[in-house]
């Protein structure tokens, strides 16, 4: 016989075995009377597929090419593909809306998996853990219920007290000579001073932050540092904990809460030695970094999210970006190094490298600046040449945003008309 007769979804197709035979390792030519599909009453193969995309099936075998109608779902091809064990690759002429389609799975899965949290994992938990789980969504979750906006309030609040206190401890106006000098600081001033001691340094060993707001200081401290083993206490994932970038920061933050409580006793050592010094003042300048815990509920809501997603997509082309305005800078340094030579105003290329990025930038602080024809030249060019540069990260950037946000609207009405149902690639349209 040299033609096969293939009926698929009721539509009968007609066939020749050579053509069949001549793509080896594809279920069509792997056909034999043994097959289930085989009916020998009819003497015809039945499959239970869709016939209009097994005219592309059979053109494949025809020319040997992979060619499909833009009006089909390249899901659906997919499947017709793995199911009829063809590997080939689809041609350059109707690749567009099977890039679309991969384009818009890689978005979803990032748009998903920047709201994954933890709580599937409970359902792997025994239904004891039901306590663990309700502080989990409340301290994680600040949209679940009523009580987790509450909890988002008051955090919002912690936060907002710790910082404002961090800023008024650093004023001279809310901070009052210590009491173990029972008012004879002079001793230690001048000794101070002999050291040659900045006069910012010797306020704050004189000195201390007004008793009110030392105590909010532990007050906020101890919030912070309770708040964190007790999330880490109830997260169902402790594997995964510190794979968040802002638990690390988290940890970061309360060791250097400690180390600075610990230290604060005894500050006379502190400013005595310069390694002290440092590590005490790095731990002061790591706890500001706490702001950074409002970005764990900020990421809950869908316009912050995507926004982050978009800096993260957009990073590589950012990347670049800078490495050419670095670029840039140290050609102009070089350049207004020598326009400026016989001037002192730039006596090195680091200084002309520093007038580079703040002119680029159109900062433009004044500090340094040229003087002669020649580098004021050089200077006009580097400006222009910033604010050419300047122009390339807003459109990247939004655009970007752009493309997230409008697939994640799209996506959330497919959720919404699905009854809630979870999401799934299936549900993607091209």
């Amino acid at each position: 016989m040299d033609t096969v007769i293939l009926n698929v979804g009721g539509t009968i197709f007609e066939i020749s075995w050579k053509l069949l035979k001549s793509y080896p390792g594809t279920k069509l030519a792997e056909l034999s009377e043994n097959c289930p599909e085989f009916r020998k009453e009819k003497n015809e193969y039945y499959f239970d597929r869709n016939p209009e995309i097994f005219n592309v099936i059979l053109d494949f075998y025809r020319y040997g090419e992979l060619h499909f109608p833009s009006n089909l779902c390249t899901r659906l091809l997919q499947k017709e593909l793995i199911f009829w064990n063809i590997e080939s690759s689809i041609e350059s002429c109707c690749m567009h809306p099977y890039l679309k389609f991969e384009s818009q799975v890689k978005l979803l899965d990032k748009i998903n998996e920047s709201k994954s949290t933890c709580q599937e994992c409970f359902d792997t938990l025994p239904r004891g853990l039901r306590f663990r789980r309700t502080i989990w969504t409340i301290m994680e979750e600040p949209l679940s219920s009523k009580a987790a906006k509450v909890y988002m309030v008051f955090y919002f609040m912690v936060i907002l007290i710790s910082t404002v206190v961090i800023l008024l401890s650093s004023h001279a106006d809310f901070r009052e000579e210590r009491r173990e000098f029972n008012g004879n600081s002079t001793e230690m001033r001048i000794y101070l001073q002999v050291q040659h001691v900045n006069e910012k340094v010797i306020t704050f060993v004189l000195n201390r932050p007004f008793l009110v707001l030392v105590i909010l200081e532990r007050m906020t401290d101890l919030f912070f540092v309770v708040e964190m083993a007790v999330r880490f206490s109830v997260c169902p994932c402790k594997k995964t904990f510190f794979k968040s970038l802002l638990n690390v920061l988290d940890l970061i933050i309360n060791i250097a809460i400690i180390a600075k409580f610990v230290l604060e006793n005894y500050y006379i050592a502190i400013y005595k030695s310069r390694s002290l010094y440092i590590i005490y003042a790095c731990c002061h300048a790591v706890v500001i970094f706490r702001l950074t815990r409002v970005f764990r509920f900020a990421l809950q809501f869908s316009g912050i999210r995507i926004l982050f997603l978009a800096l993260w997509d957009s990073l590589k082309d950012l990347s670049m970006l800078l490495l050419m305005c670095l670029t840039l800078a140290i050609i102009f340094a070089n350049m207004i190094f020598y326009a400026e030579f016989s001037n002192f105003t730039f006596s090195n290329m680091f200084q002309g490298i520093w007038f580079a990025i703040v002119t680029m930038t159109t900062v433009g602080y004044g500090d340094i600046y040229p003087v002669t024809t020649l580098g004021c030249t050089v200077g006009a060019f580097c400006a222009l040449s910033g604010i050419i540069i300047l122009a390339v990260p807003i459109a990247i950037v939004a655009g970007n945003f752009t493309t997230y946000y409008k697939k994640y609207t799209e996506f959330q009405m497919i959720k919404g008309m699905q009854d809630d149902r979870p999401l799934t690639r299936s549900q993607i349209s091209i």
